[in-house]
């Protein structure tokens, strides 16, 4: 599935990069934080490899980052805190270490805490933690 949407209802415009399902390999690319009037980035059920690019944290209007079933690792970043407009982040069935970021617990999280290979910590505020 592979959708590039620019919707408007009711005088709300949306912009929405959906990638999900589609064998995609390799990173992240960096240049995806640039885009500034993103909202919802999906890139689930892939084979993305390596980290978050910092720049994506940097993006104040993403609502929605679904990035579950893939194999990202590193850490989360802490600048978490600057996005603003963060509503929801899927990460589960990653590879993701470190510390969960406290900046999380605002948002409708879905991570893997305890199985998510490698963070093998619960956070406090992960609500589908077992």
């Amino acid at each position: 599935m592979y959708r590039i949407c620019y919707a408007s209802f009711f005088g709300v415009s949306n912009h929405v990069l959906i990638i999900d399902e589609n064998n995609l390999s390799g990173t992240i690319p960096n240049e995806i934080g640039h885009l500034s009037q993103l909202e919802v980035l999906s890139l689930r059920k892939n084979k993305i490899v390596g980290q978050i690019p910092e720049s994506l944290y940097n993006n104040k209007n993403l609502k929605e980052i679904l990035l579950s079933q893939n194999k990202l690792s590193g850490t989360l970043s802490s600048n978490l805190e600057v996005m603003i407009s963060l509503e929801k982040m899927y990460i589960d069935g990653n590879d993701f270490t470190g510390p969960i970021p406290d900046a999380l617990c605002r948002i409708d999280l879905m991570i893997d805490c305890v199985r998510n290979d490698g963070i093998g910590q619960a956070c406090v505020c992960c609500k589908f933690c077992e």
